[in-house]
């Protein structure tokens, strides 16, 4: 993961305290990059349809400033898609805060990031590795700057709901804005 860290330091400003400070980015937590490919216009979601991208880094940069970088490993090379600002120490807290329940410690977990990018919704994604099959838990990211408050971990089921209700709604949108460009068109005819 260190070239996590070079990608992150490679943008920081090149002044001689800069330079001294290169040296100083620190990979907090990383957790593996998963992307849901099920189809995202469909009424039906299945969180089972993903496929793996790489990892989410978050680096401690100078000025204790957090960033987060996506690593997207394909086909042998990395890409990154780097993310800043206050939502990502927010990130960084609900991440650890996953990690730390008890039955998530005990048990043989894994905490990943599922991203589903057409919808603009991401979520932690706890999946047990135990003899005994577990219904995986889910957490929605918080696109905010504070921290968050009492965390609710979802069964599959309730995040595949969640998902289907977004999904809704952007149809809903989708079809209100075709509407109202349908109207500003027949305007334009009558006046035209």
């Amino acid at each position: 993961m260190h070239d996590v860290i070079a990608h992150v330091i490679k943008r920081l400003p090149t002044t001689e305290t800069a330079t001294e400070l290169r040296n100083s980015g620190k990979l907090l937590l990383s957790l593996p990059l998963y992307r849901y490919v099920g189809d995202p216009r469909s009424e039906s979601v299945d969180l089972t349809e993903v496929e793996s991208l790489g990892h989410r880094c978050f680096v401690r940069v100078p000025q204790a400033a957090i960033v987060a970088v996506d690593r997207i490993e394909r086909e042998g090379t990395n890409a990154y898609r780097t993310h800043f600002g206050a939502v990502i120490a927010s990130w960084l807290h609900q991440a650890r805060l996953i990690q730390k329940r008890k039955r998530i410690r005990e048990e043989r977990s894994q905490v990943r990031v599922l991203l589903i990018e057409a919808h603009h919704l991401s979520f932690f994604w706890v999946v047990y590795r135990s003899a005994e099959p577990k219904a995986d838990l889910f957490l929605q990211t918080k696109e905010t700057s504070h921290r968050p408050g009492r965390q609710m971990l979802l069964e599959r089921g309730e995040a595949e709901k969640l998902v289907q209700k977004v999904i809704h709604q952007y149809a809903e949108m989708d079809a209100h804005r075709r509407t109202l460009r349908g109207r500003i068109q027949e305007k334009r005819v009558l006046l035209g």
